[in-house]
């Protein structure tokens, strides 16, 4: 299979198209795109990267990793010509890690979703208030003029730049509160930094973050699986009775402690 032209057009088919499998909160007029660059273990040196669609209307947006939907939409398409795993699994290989969290947030709520191993899992809580701290600093992003804005948030000091002359208060992650679109953000100790690369009109279905092979579960419970999926090679289904993992060395670092940076300490 020509995996290059396959890849085109799969894109070309979803770059402003979703597959409708969730329930849709509406359609968005807006798509903000967003690199990312985050440290998940805190004694390597360099960063992971990703790249985030912020699709915005009517209030709503959907926050999400474009890497992963690629990938899922890639991996939908290949099943459905009779792909054998191991084809799709190569074929996917392509495209690097993206992280699997959904957000999807209104003036009212946040809907966050993930999936860790083999299950996946949801909560949701009010629209924080950010008490966002507005500083006199400037300056130009994507050729935005942006002030500077602080805030605590989840136990960490975050730093946003925004811009007025896009009205839409919102941002990348869970972060709104603004009078105007956040363009970049980061923590006091740069493991985070969410930078905007793109603006456009786009019209596609705001998908929920969740559908029913989804558990419901309380924002600490999450946090606290999470914490150990990534420091113990812990899988909360139980389907996983016993694997080992290497590193890029091919040492088994099966019950190595890893130090791991979440985005939210609580």
């Amino acid at each position: 299979m020509n995996y290059k032209l396959f890849f085109f057009f799969v894109f070309l088919f979803l770059s402003c198209r979703q597959e409708v499998s969730k329930d849709t909160l509406g359609t968005s007029t807006h798509r903000f795109q967003y690199a990312c660059k985050y440290k998940r273990n805190s004694l390597k040196k360099g960063y992971h990267n990703d790249l985030f669609f912020l699709d915005w209307g009517n209030n709503t947006s959907r926050f999400y990793s474009r890497i992963e939907y690629l990938k899922d939409s890639t991996r939908t398409a290949m099943l459905a010509a009779g792909e054998k795993i191991v084809v799709i699994q190569e074929a996917l290989s392509v495209y690097g890690y993206g992280n699997k969290y959904v957000i999807v947030k209104t003036p009212e709520e946040i809907v966050f979703s993930d999936r860790l191993i083999t299950s996946r899992f949801y909560y949701k809580e009010p629209a924080p208030d950010f008490q966002w701290s507005l500083k006199q600093d400037t300056c130009s992003i994507l050729g935005y003029p942006c002030q500077k804005a602080v805030c605590q948030y989840g136990g960490r000091v975050w730093t946003a730049w925004f811009t007025t002359q896009i009205p839409i208060s919102d941002g990348p992650y869970k972060f709104s509160g603004l009078p105007g679109l956040i363009l970049r953000t980061s923590d006091e100790d740069q493991f985070f930094i969410f930078e905007i690369t793109g603006v456009e009109n786009c019209q596609v279905p705001l998908l929920q973050a969740y559908d029913h092979n989804y558990n419901k579960i309380d924002k600490e419970h999450y946090l606290q699986i999470s914490y150990r999926v990534w420091t113990e090679n812990f899988d909360p289904s139980g389907n996983v009775k016993s694997f080992s993992v290497r590193d890029v060395q091919g040492r088994d670092v099966t019950n190595v402690t890893i130090p791991y940076i979440h985005i939210e300490l609580f």
